[in-house]
């Protein structure tokens, strides 16, 4: 037998022995994250890179819509499902989580265990909408955003420059004897070009930024509830259980007389007859 395994062969290994004992009945504990790390260290990996590893794996999926109109994105969604519900103090810390990512105080509601947060409406940005929803088996986390009014107003000034700088150059090639019209024409143009530019690529890269924001934001709740999940169970107080109540007894002593104790019998006089 070789000193020592290939990555290949030791998961065959760790696989055979996994199925060898699930055929023999015997229950499988699993590992702490302590001792994945402790069996990565013995592997040769870094302990730090087994926990980041041991993370991504158990990090709930995460879903994703956006809206497009000719390769502008107008509304981007993030949607995860996370474990547990949504304690005041977890809530909290998301909240000062929300503020500080997007720079806004923001406006919270609480509806029953519904809770929202929506920050302020901006010049060029439409607000930020996060919803937690209470399900049955933990609570789903919806961020949402809409950039169409921004889409909007590129529109228009891509399509008012771009009709002014087709009218003068109209003018320019009709009138040919005036040159001077080609020079608003082509600047026109070029706004309008510009305008194209930004609202295509300017908007998927902030689509882009925006959507790694929201990720970042529902790790950032997924780890609120775990973290609060984790500090109640460990400040819960274990549960009494009440003795077990005696049943009442008769005291034997009390029933019988000791032999000792026991008052002699007086006998009986006789009476002599004469």
């Amino acid at each position: 037998m070789p000193k020592r395994f290939s990555e290949a062969e030791a998961q065959r290994i760790f696989a055979l022995a996994a199925e060898r004992q699930h055929e023999r009945g015997q229950e499988d504990t699993g590992l702490s994250l302590e001792e994945l790390e402790e069996v990565g260290r013995a592997a040769g990996l870094d302990p730090a890179f087994v926990r980041e590893a041991a993370i991504d794996a158990l990090r709930p999926e995460t879903t994703g819509t956006t809206r497009r109109v000719f390769g502008m994105p107008l509304e981007y969604r993030r949607e995860r499902f996370v474990r547990g519900p949504i304690s005041d103090d977890a809530w909290a810390e998301i909240v000062r989580e929300l503020r500080g990512r997007f720079n806004k105080p923001g406006l919270v509601t609480d509806i029953g265990k519904l809770r929202e947060w929506r920050s302020d409406t901006g010049i060029n940005n439409q607000p930020v909408m996060v919803t937690l929803t209470p399900e049955r088996d933990g609570t789903r986390v919806v961020i949402e955003q809409s950039q169409a009014q921004v889409a909007l107003g590129l529109g228009i000034a891509f399509g008012t420059n771009a009709l002014l700088g087709l009218v003068f150059l109209f003018f320019a090639m009709v009138e040919t004897g005036n040159p001077k019209l080609m020079t608003p024409a082509a600047i026109l143009l070029a706004f309008s070009a510009v305008f194209a530019l930004i609202a295509v690529f300017g908007m998927r890269n902030h689509s882009r930024r925006q959507t790694s924001a929201f990720d970042a934001v529902l790790d950032k709740i997924d780890l609120a509830v775990r973290d609060t999940a984790a500090l109640a169970e460990a400040t819960a107080e274990p549960e009494r259980v009440a003795p077990p109540a005696e049943s009442a007894r008769l005291d034997a002593s009390l029933l019988e007389t000791p032999a000792s104790n026991a008052v002699p019998a007086q006998p009986g006089r006789q009476r002599d007859r004469a």
